[in-house]
């Protein structure tokens, strides 16, 4: 009570020493302040020419009375008590009802309105999908199947179109399998050659005939290269590396084939100043400039709050509006990227899914040991991977998904430094993906001096990902994360054109192969980087070999126990003694962990070899912005807060003890 009259006095328009007058009038029922001589209360205040009066009484004869205050007439003594008493009252006020006023203002208010503006964030549900979030995993013919429903394609070619309606099926999978041996004998003569060393040929010679080759065979092979680069437990690190530099690219197609598919899907209209050359080819679209024709608006009524809330730059300000109002996303002649799809891509792909399936159990039946490989379920993951982004509103929605998940307001760390593109959902279709143009500019040596508070930005966007949202970008390689500036006036700019007083901003683009763990798999993965990180190969190998997909061959466990263990002690500060662990690169040691798994023939989890590529491409963008960039201290609060919510009590303890009683990281 005393802080809140003392805030109210502070808050009149009257000097402290009135502010205190105030506060101890009222602590003691007197009927103004000395300093400013306001008025009493109403009941106190002496009426003047509205005193009762008998009826009929005139009011010129009425004498002015004023009534008697509520309080008591002072005495002598009484004034003693009554001085006594505003000097403690004063004392109490200044003392004690000062400081609780300013720690209420100062702490606990913008405490309780940040903790109501959290709730209210967090009690906004998430975006509504029209289609299923494509999850690969342990299933991979389950996962080939729902993502050729989600394509709306049936693996037996029937939905087929282009070429297939005048080629049959099954003539068009022999054909692309005779264009595949045709380009892979020369490959394979080559593998023997450096096999037996002659003509002077390496194995690298013919890792980049390999690779040229996938490129040439079009999207499935392009994404079984990808696939391959990532797979460390299966393939030699030397092919690995040439494979990691395989680009997603294809020629493309004509500017006729892109106006006729955005007028067969009615977006022509909604769009202006559209540029027949596209700015960048891969294997399955093409993407062009162009600006918006007019106001892209949504009604409130049509669409869900997690879809708004992800669209609005500032979800606050929608708040007001009414439900059958409209909200403007974009003004007419924003600039927009339309993504086109190549035409046939689709019966090629179903194509190469067929005959890849086909390959893999020929090899399989023929060549003996290559069960390990697993050509069949290998084939089976990237067809899946292939076909899930063959439906272009998947990659809309997932767009969505990482504008909820990093809308504003939500986070401080990332508060206005984590963008992704709009997704212009209403004007996009499964061929045509409409969404806003990012300025920005891939990191280099020239400008990361520039931008290098984003490492820490980029490595904490990563973790919420993996361990707050459980939706992980899987293809964030340095082509997909622009850099750029904000300026005061919400422009952007690149780093030699920014004005003073801006700050940088990551841009996230192409989320259309997107990584989710199932409750198991993810505490089973947190478990293994703890473990990692905590320095304990043996129980890491044990989670490695428990969790391995099938088939599982005999292994030696101690042998397979041993080698962990060599590497997970050299990143064990217990075991290693003083050493800095900025030095440390993470991402060569789960490189290592995967060299291992592939000389024990143990395999290891798509998803997993998907995430450890991701976090060797962070740790590798974080050092070259902060040379001294340290991956566990960026990590080490978010696994902990993950160890504990999956009851992983006792592998929080042993981080703790590990790196939080070892003094700095």
């Amino acid at each position: 009570t005393v802080s809140v009259l003392y805030w109210r006095a502070l808050t009149s328009n009257c000097l402290t020493a009135c502010a205190v007058s105030h506060l101890t009038a009222a602590l003691i029922n007197l009927s103004a302040c000395s300093c400013c001589a306001r008025q009493p209360p109403l009941s106190h205040q002496p009426t003047r020419g509205t005193t009762d009066r008998p009826p009929g009484t005139s009011l010129a004869s009425q004498k002015h009375t004023v009534p008697t205050p509520s309080f008591p007439m002072t005495t002598a003594s009484a004034g003693g008590a009554l001085s006594f008493r505003k000097k403690a009252a004063t004392t109490v006020a200044v003392f004690v009802g000062g400081p609780s006023a300013a720690y209420y203002m100062k702490v606990v208010r913008p405490r309780a309105r940040y903790e109501a503006h959290l709730a209210a964030l967090h009690a906004v549900p998430r975006p509504r999908r029209t289609t299923p979030l494509f999850v690969s995993g342990s299933e991979p013919m389950r996962c080939l199947k729902t993502a050729a429903e989600n394509a709306k394609v049936d693996l037996s070619g029937s939905t087929a179109r282009g070429v297939a309606r005048y080629v049959p099926f099954p003539v068009l999978v022999a054909w692309r399998m005779a264009v595949l041996f045709a380009h892979a004998v020369p490959v394979a003569l080559k593998y023997l050659a450096a096999r037996y060393g002659l003509f002077g040929l390496v194995y690298r010679d013919a890792h980049e005939s390999l690779r040229t080759l996938l490129t040439t065979m079009g999207p499935s092979f392009t994404k079984l290269g990808q696939w391959a680069a990532t797979r460390p437990d299966v393939f030699p690190e030397e092919l690995c590396g040439v494979l990691s530099t395989l680009f997603d690219a294809a020629p493309p197609h004509s500017g006729e084939v892109t106006m006729a598919m955005l007028r067969e899907h009615g977006i022509e209209a909604k769009l202006r100043n559209i540029d027949p050359e596209p700015l960048n080819s891969g294997s399955i679209a093409q993407v062009h400039r162009a600006e918006l024709a007019e106001d892209y608006v949504v009604q409130r009524s049509a669409v869900d709050p997690g879809t708004l809330a992800a669209l609005s730059d500032d979800p606050s300000a929608t708040k007001a509006l009414g439900a059958h109002e409209d909200v403007v996303i974009c003004k007419a002649g924003t600039p927009v990227v339309v993504k086109v799809m190549h035409p046939g891509v689709r019966e090629q792909i179903l194509a190469d899914s067929a005959a890849l399936r086909f390959i893999g159990d020929a090899v399989g039946w023929v060549i003996p040991g290559s069960q390990f490989m697993s050509l069949r379920q290998t084939a089976e993951e990237v067809c899946a991977l292939a076909l899930s982004q063959l439906n272009l509103q998947r990659e809309a929605e997932n767009l969505l998904d990482f504008r909820f998940n990093f809308r504003p307001g939500l986070y401080d760390d990332c508060e206005g430094k984590v963008a992704f593109p709009k997704p212009l959902v209403a004007i996009s279709s499964q061929d045509v993906l409409v969404e806003t143009y990012e300025v920005g500019e891939p990191l280099s040596d020239k400008n990361a001096k520039h931008y290098a508070p984003m490492g820490k930005v980029a490595m904490d966007m990563f973790m919420r990902m993996l361990f707050e949202h459980n939706l992980v970008h899987a293809d964030l390689h340095p082509g997909n994360i622009l850099f750029r500036f904000v300026n005061p006036d919400g422009s952007f700019a690149l780093a030699n054109k920014r004005q003073i007083g801006s700050w940088p901003q990551l841009v996230v683009l192409d989320p259309g192969l997107v990584t989710s763990l199932s409750d198991r798999e993810r505490k089973n993965f947190v478990s293994l980087f703890a473990a990692v990180a905590s320095g304990d190969g043996a129980f890491g190998a044990q989670l490695m070999y428990e969790n391995a997909p099938p088939p599982k061959l005999s292994v030696d466990m101690d042998g397979f126990k041993r080698d962990m263990g060599a590497i997970f002690d050299s990143v064990s500060p217990v075991k290693v003694g003083s050493f800095s662990l900025s030095d440390v690169s993470f991402g060569e040691k789960f490189a290592q962990v995967m060299d291992v798994m592939r000389q024990h023939k143990v395999r290891v989890d798509m998803n997993y070899a998907t995430l450890v590529s991701s976090f060797i491409v962070g740790e590798g963008m974080g050092k070259r912005l902060e040379p001294d960039f340290n991956l566990i201290e960026h990590a080490l609060p978010f696994l902990l807060k993950c160890l504990q919510s999956h009851e992983l009590q006792v592998l929080a303890a042993k981080l703790q003890e590990t790196y939080l009683t070892v003094g700095p990281l």
